[in-house]
């Protein structure tokens, strides 16, 4: 063993994992529901979640040796307020009004992004499921997920009824023409 002291509650250092294992399980929900195989979930998966949070949210690097634009879009992901919450727990605990507004802040940062996305997307009038899965997107990959809704979104949908409705055009187009061409 490690013998690494937790010197805050367990319960909080559960409820913010449970937070933030939840938003991750469904973002993976989702990438393996907008993917066509197993490969691109795992590729997406890898670039959209894993590689960022595990660079940019603090827990290899302290954020603060790197560059303020870095920095910047470091503060953007919500993992690296779910590592403020449990360094903060493990190291400092829950003891003092300091440790305790920095653990409440990381906590309410995380709900916010939750709620703020949640508000954006059910207000486009979107199917529940779909819903669902772009708030966990757009919460746990801010920076990602807005690439992502930008290419995936709606407007995406409408681009290919656009081409279907092209396409149907054009076979009865030709259809017509050979009609003509056979009189």
């Amino acid at each position: 063993t490690f013998h690494v002291p937790m010197r805050g509650p367990l319960a909080l250092v559960l409820a913010a994992a449970l937070l933030y294992l939840t938003v991750s399980l469904l973002l993976g929900l989702f990438i393996s529901g907008v993917t066509r195989n197993q490969f691109q979930a795992s590729q997406v998966a890898l670039l959209a979640s894993f590689l960022p949070a595990t660079v940019l949210s603090g827990f290899m690097f302290d954020l603060r040796n790197m560059p303020a634009a870095v920095q910047f879009i470091g503060q953007l992901m919500p993992a690296t307020h779910f590592m403020g919450v449990m360094k903060t727990l493990f190291l400092a605990g829950a003891d003092s009004a300091a440790t305790q507004a920095a653990i409440a802040r990381g906590m309410a940062t995380l709900a916010a992004y939750a709620l703020a996305l949640a508000a954006w997307i059910v207000l486009q009038k979107r199917p529940p499921v779909a819903t669902l899965a772009w708030i966990l997107v757009l919460s746990l990959t801010p920076v990602v997920g807005l690439a992502v809704y930008a290419y995936f979104g709606p407007q995406r949908v409408q681009r290919q009824r656009l081409k279907r409705w092209h396409y149907r055009a054009s076979l009865l187009s030709q259809h017509d023409w050979q009609a003509l061409r056979g009189q």
